[in-house]
């Protein structure tokens, strides 16, 4: 679960036809939705199999709630609760407000599962990978079409799953940096292989970033 909540928002996406043709695609709502659902099957998860009577998780459980910045988005979040009291679309407001409390169980699980380095490096693989499939996808489309994934502009069309130039350049650009540092710990622990395809994929998202002309 954990390494579905990294590795499938990225890629969601649903398209809509009409006769037989493909008339448009939605791009950022079903990635809201994956997070959602994603993230309260792993919140599920954790909680299921988390050892009862560990000391040394509840100890962790204790600090990560306990926890300054923890406390300030629980503030945070309160106030939120206070203040849509007196929203003039309700609906809107709860819909905000479950987002953030997503959030808020997210940062418990986070803190007590990244305590441990494993967990933390799948995290970060599944984020890269998901983010080699994108490239993927958009390099291909600098030469083909592919009918279901409709841009949002023509005049972009190798844009992946993101649908528009910025959201993919930021989305690619946020990641890379989780490139690098995976690509540090593979020559530290001399994995040549891993090294590798990590060249690689830094090599080929770098050259995407600069098809997708972000800048104009």
């Amino acid at each position: 679960s954990l390494f579905l909540f990294f590795f499938v928002p990225p890629l969601v996406v649903v398209p809509g036809g009409l006769y037989g043709q493909w008339i448009f695609t939605n791009y950022r709502e079903p990635k809201l939705s994956a997070l959602q659902v994603l993230a309260w099957l792993l919140i599920a998860s954790f909680w299921a199999n988390f050892p009862r009577g560990n000391i040394v998780g509840m100890e962790r459980v204790r600090a990560a709630v306990t926890d300054r910045w923890f406390g300030l988005f629980a503030a945070f979040f309160l106030y939120l609760c206070a203040t849509s009291l007196n929203a003039l679309v309700p609906m809107a407001s709860f819909y905000e407000l479950f987002q953030y409390f997503t959030i808020l169980n997210l940062l418990v699980v986070f803190f007590v599962l990244f305590q441990q380095d494993r967990y933390l490096h799948l995290a970060m693989w599944a984020i890269c990978l998901s983010f080699v499939i994108v490239t993927l996808i958009g390099l291909y489309q600098t030469k083909w079409e592919i009918p279901f994934l409709i841009p949002i502009s023509r005049r972009f069309p190798n844009t992946s799953t993101f649908g528009y130039k910025n959201p993919t350049a930021l989305a690619v650009l946020g990641q890379i940096f989780l490139v690098g540092a995976l690509g540090v710990q593979a020559l530290k622990k001399k994995r040549w292989a891993t090294l590798l395809f990590i060249v690689m994929t830094f090599v080929g998202e770098t050259y995407y970033l600069g098809t997708l002309r972000s800048e104009e």
